[in-house]
């Protein structure tokens, strides 16, 4: 049973990794969408905001695997994101 768990749990925490990764990762998506928009270049901004919005459901799936729930303040943010 062990041997079934384990390889799914490492999955997903490569694809899903710890809180702190995932706001570095956002923080540059955010950053390059918000150079882009102000830029002027519209297909630039439209793809950052993609990977920004990504992350952000990263970020809850990966919570919620980790501590087994994700409260209601956190899932009304990320709706707001």
């Amino acid at each position: 049973m062990v041997g079934l768990i384990a390889p799914r749990v490492v999955g997903y925490d490569a694809f899903y990794p710890e809180k702190g990764e995932v706001f570095e990762e956002m923080s540059i998506a955010q950053a390059e969408a918000l150079s882009a928009a102000r830029g002027g270049d519209h297909a630039h901004a439209v793809y950052w905001i993609e990977r920004w919005d990504e992350w952000t459901r990263k970020l809850q799936v990966g919570v919620f695997l980790r501590e087994f729930e994700l409260s209601a303040y956190h899932r009304m943010k990320a709706r707001a994101a």
